[in-house]
This record gives C-alpha cells, structure tokens and sequence, in this order.
C-alpha cells in the first residue's frame, strides 16, 4: 500500500507513525504521573489528618484519668477538674470532626476507620453521663469505656502505612506510632495509680493492670528504638533528666517494689496530687517528643 504512494505521502507515513507512538507513550506517561501525584496529594493529606488526631487522643487521655481518679475516690474528689477537661475534649473533637469532613477520600479503608472512629463518639455524651451517675461503673470500667476510643484513633494511625510504598514515611509512621502507644501506657499507668492513690489501695485486679501497663511501656520503648532515627531517640532519652520524669520513676519504684514482693493488698500510701502532677509533665514531654516525631512524619 505504501509502495503505491506518492513520495510525499510515504514521508508523512513514515513521520506519522513514530510520531503517534510517541503520542500515546507520552500520554501514558503523562497519566501515570498524574496517578502518582494523586496518590501523593491522598497521603499526604491523610498523613497530616492522622498526625493532628493526636490532640484528640492526648486530652481524652487525660480526662480518661482524671475520671478514674474521680470514680477511685468514690466520687468525691476531683470533679472540678474532670468537667475542665471534658470541655477541652469537646473543643479538641469539634476540630476532628471538621477535619474529618474536609478529609474526603470517600471509600477508602483510611476513611473508613476514620468513620468507625467518629461513630464510636456518637453516644460519647451518654458515656460520660453513665461514668458519673451509675455507681457499679468502677474504674476498670472507666478505664476501659475511654481506652476503647483511644484504640479506635489509634487504628487510623495504624492505616497510613499502607497507603505508600515509600520506606522513609513507613518507617516514620511506624516509629510514631510507637511512641503513641508507649504514651498510652504511660497514660493508663497515670490514670490507674491516681485512682488507687485516692482510694488508698488496689481493687482487685488493678495490681495486674499496674503491671500490665509497666510492661506495655517497655514493649513499646523497644519498638520505637528499633525503629527510631538517632536523633528521634535521643530526644526521648533526654526526656530523663527532667526532675518531673526522675521524680515519676521514683514514685513508681515504689509502686514496683510492691509488685515484686506481691504485697498488692496493702494500704498505699502516695499523694494523689503529687503522682498526677509529676506524671503529667512527663505525658505532656512525651507528646512534646510525639508532635517533633509528627514533623518528621
């Protein structure tokens, strides 16, 4: 066919036809870094979405255990303090939910356990009133009720790695998330033993949860050794000489001393104020660490 052409046309022939294949190689190029760069935008945006939560877990841990401290006490010390904290997990959950409904990304599994998370806020109100009004919720009650919210942000968290291939923002969000957990330990640490400072002993079963939560905390600072840059572990490990965190690891060598010799139905005698003070700097260093980790992130 093209033998019978003129020889103009069979140079346009020619010309034309790598000059297509060009074309559609460019255009699929084209497409593919349009699709990453789409991807790129997502992870980014669910990366900073996953990292703000933080703030939410952070006062929601601490009303956590100002409750179980209020509930420890048989109600009777504290309560001033739970309702100032509750009003600042308010205000941290109205800018969820806003950033929530900005996040988009609709049927993505990110998205998803970002929904499971906020459905778990719809009876958060009637939770609360059930922790203040029905005497039998206990502390592990307590404890549990606002744990299991925390575990559900925690999830979120723990979707972002899937959402890239790219081994640094892996390493990072695996690295974050350790240390998240190892701040929730400490939280629950704080929480339970505020309640039992109040109380003046452990109920049954809070000895086994004291020590839980020690264990949990050493798991976790392993994992975000393992994980962590130099200069990620070193400003954890500058945290220890702050006179608030040798003053928590005095205290709870107290607490473990009664551990390893299974004296757990002994009076225990520790100033409530002073254990939740002291252990609240050391959570509140610990997010400080948390949000320089998210700026790696």
């Amino acid at each position: 066919m093209i033998r019978n052409m003129q020889i103009r046309s069979k140079l346009i022939a020619v010309l034309l036809i790598p000059l297509v294949a060009l074309t559609v190689l460019a255009a699929l190029g084209i497409g593919a870094n349009v699709a990453r760069g789409v991807q790129a935008d997502r992870v980014n945006d669910q990366t900073a979405f996953a990292v703000s939560l933080s703030a939410l877990v952070h006062e929601l841990q601490r009303e956590r255990d100002l409750s179980a401290g209020w509930v420890g006490s048989g109600r009777d010390a504290g309560y001033g303090g739970v309702v100032a904290q509750q009003m600042a997990v308010d205000e941290a959950l109205r800018t969820f939910r806003r950033d929530a409904e900005n996040l988009g990304d609709e049927g993505s599994a990110f998205r998803q356990r970002v929904d499971t998370a906020l459905r778990r806020f719809e009876r958060f109100g009637d939770e609360r009133n059930r922790v203040e009004g029905e005497p039998d919720f206990t502390v592990t009650r307590t404890l549990d009720f606002y744990t299991a919210l925390i575990a559900n942000l925690f999830a979120i968290k723990l979707e972002l790695a899937s959402q890239t291939d790219d081994r640094r923002l892996i390493g990072n969000t695996a690295t974050l998330l350790a240390l998240g957990r190892y701040k929730e330990a400490a939280s629950q640490e704080r929480g339970l033993v505020y309640s039992v400072a109040l109380a003046g002993k452990f109920a049954p079963g809070e000895f086994q949860r004291f020590a839980t939560s020690l264990g949990a905390q050493d798991t976790w600072r392993a994992q975000f050794d393992a994980t962590a840059s130099p200069a990620q572990r070193a400003r954890l490990d500058n945290l220890q000489s702050n006179p608030d965190v040798a003053r928590t690891n005095g205290l709870r060598n107290f607490l473990r001393d009664a551990l390893l010799t299974g004296n757990a139905q002994s009076e225990v005698d520790l100033d409530a104020e002073e254990w939740f003070t002291r252990t609240s700097a050391r959570i509140d260093l610990l997010h400080g660490v948390e949000k320089t980790v998210a700026a790696d992130v």
